[in-house]
């Protein structure tokens, strides 16, 4: 684990500071089936987790102003068809041909898990956590924070409260992942 680490100290030492990143873009579709209070707090609390890393994100499909790529993911908030229908997950991420990347959010299960006064700060966590996944390309977890591989009561109660953190590991991959052109 310690190898890891170190791994992950190095890549953001190597990447913090990147002279231009592409700007990360989600847009967020059959948002209806969330209050809009939730969505948007869920949106606001995404965009605080990858600040927290030095990363500015948007939410449009509309191009945004600035660094001349742009990293666009689309996701979407469903009903579980099922209790067959990955009966653990609270979303998960395909993948298509090229760079056609679609997370896919499951709104009921994301909404059973806490009162609705705390649905967006859930789901934020929730888009942030798979967001990542698609950046980082990898299907790897953390031992903690935003993504760790299954929140805990405690966890839950934290992020109610403040926004969870990436890891060096984390944050590193999603640097790399912005360092260039979108394919």
């Amino acid at each position: 684990m310690w190898a890891i680490r170190v791994l992950g100290i190095t890549l953001l030492a190597a990447v913090s500071v990147p002279a231009e990143e592409c700007a990360l873009n989600v847009s967020l579709g059959s948002a209806n089936l969330a209050s809009a209070a939730a969505v948007l707090k869920a949106k606001t609390m995404a965009a605080e987790i990858f600040a927290g890393i030095g990363v500015d994100m948007g939410w449009s499909k509309a191009t945004m102003d600035g660094p001349r790529c742009i990293t666009r993911i689309n996701a979407r908030l469903e009903i579980a068809s099922g209790l067959d229908e990955r009966p653990d997950a609270l979303a998960y991420v395909t993948v298509g041909v090229g760079a056609d990347r679609q997370i896919h959010v499951f709104i009921d299960r994301v909404a059973a898990m806490v009162p609705n006064s705390s649905l967006g700060a859930l789901l934020g966590h929730v888009l942030a956590h798979e967001i990542a996944h698609v950046l980082e390309g990898v299907p790897r977890h953390s031992d903690g924070g935003v993504m760790k591989a299954r929140w805990d009561r405690r966890d839950l109660q934290c992020l109610i409260h403040r926004a969870l953190r990436f890891d060096l590991v984390d944050a590193a991959l999603i640097h790399a992942a912005l360092s260039g052109p979108d394919e």
